[in-house]
């Protein structure tokens, strides 16, 4: 009784209609429609593993490297790979993926070398290249390698308030004057 109640809560549209039409097909044949816990447990068992890859999906999806190192972000990427059930999918859409989660300074590097053909090589490449970054950080005193240095510019200092008794209003502020030719002579 308690399974008619439940299969007459359930609608019949979307998903969970086709699950119920297929579910009473199937039961009617055997002629056997079992307990209500097995009843809840095909039901669990129909739409959780279905959330549960959806859900993993979208978090494949969207996943980015970010602040992580390329060996942490690989892990991350390789559980949701076997979460997601798509160990077996082909290489382009595995490597595709991959691509995309990457940070851009990361492909940037990754491409101007040779490209990988492989997720293996992928991976294996943008974790070197990866290493090599932090690497090449630690002797640099953690300046990013991959933003220009801005350039510092010279200032003149002039002390252009002497005390008036001694300055001549008439007379020519050669200072000012050698500064000014020196910047038209030396364009920067």
């Amino acid at each position: 009784m308690q399974i008619f109640y439940a299969l007459s809560r359930i609608s019949d549209d979307g998903e969970t209609g086709v699950w119920k039409e297929n579910w009473q097909t199937a039961k009617i044949a055997s002629g056997n429609f079992g307990t209500f816990a097995v009843f809840i447990q095909e039901f669990k068992e129909a739409f959780t593993s279905i959330t549960s890859v959806d859900d993993t999906m979208k978090k494949l999806k969207s996943l980015r490297m970010g602040s992580n190192s390329a060996d942490e972000h690989t892990g991350k990427f390789n559980l949701l790979i076997d979460k997601a059930g798509m160990a077996n999918a082909g290489a382009p859409v595995l490597i595709d993926f991959y691509q995309s989660s990457l940070a851009p300074w990361l492909i940037q590097l990754i491409y101007q070398g040779i490209v990988p053909t492989t997720l293996d090589d992928w991976k294996k490449k943008a974790i070197l290249l990866d290493h090599n970054k932090w690497l090449a950080q630690s002797y640099i005193g953690g300046r990013s390698m991959y933003t220009p240095q801005k350039k510092k510019k010279a200032i003149y200092k002039f002390n252009h308030y002497a005390p008036s008794s001694s300055r001549d209003d008439d007379a020519i502020d050669v200072d000012r004057l050698a500064v000014t030719i020196q910047k038209l002579s030396f364009p920067e």
